[in-house]
């Protein structure tokens, strides 16, 4: 919760994170308005539902990859 407060996180916040971490999974979920995701399974509503989202650079790669590959598949669709 410290961490977070001098991270200037205030309200709910989106952890984000690259492959599963039980330590990490169990300390957030004793924490109030504070969720773990996955990068390679988060859907739109977690990412727009918090007010503040924290990720490690891994987890945004991943986060980063799957929308160039649905912006590369909405681009093939107009061609049809």
């Amino acid at each position: 919760v410290e961490l977070l407060k001098s991270l200037g996180f205030k309200g709910s916040v989106l952890i984000l994170i690259e492959k599963t971490d039980r330590a990490l999974g169990l300390a957030a979920r004793n924490l109030q308005r504070v969720e773990v995701a996955l990068a390679r399974e988060v859907h739109p509503y977690q990412l727009l539902g918090h007010a503040g989202i924290l990720a490690t650079q891994a987890a945004m790669a991943v986060l980063v990859r799957r929308l160039q590959a649905a912006a590369g598949e909405a681009g093939t669709d107009e061609s049809s």
